[in-house]
């Protein structure tokens, strides 16, 4: 048994499950203890780290924006048309 930022946890093969609340960590078990890790471990580890997980789906472009607000004068000294969008710097 291990003492962590959260609580008492059971560790074993990078399989933590964290002990349930109200359960102190001299009471529980060697049995418990395998059942606690074997429930974690069918549920499957949390995925860690930054990109490699699965993407989020993209929401879709709709009015649940407010649109962007632009003046005419604004627009008119830029030389841009209402509406349209700068072209990006092309990348070497």
């Amino acid at each position: 048994m291990l003492e962590g930022k959260y609580g008492a946890y059971v560790s074993h093969n990078k399989v933590n499950a964290t002990l349930p609340k109200g359960k102190q960590p001299a009471d529980l078990t060697m049995e418990e203890a395998v059942e606690l890790l074997a429930e974690r471990a069918a549920k499957g580890a949390k995925k860690k780290g930054r990109g490699g997980g699965a993407k989020k789906a993209a929401k879709p472009q709709g009015d649940d924006k407010p649109a962007a607000k632009t003046s005419a004068k604004a627009s008119a000294k830029a030389g841009a048309k209402p509406g349209a969008k700068k072209a990006a710097p092309r990348r070497k």
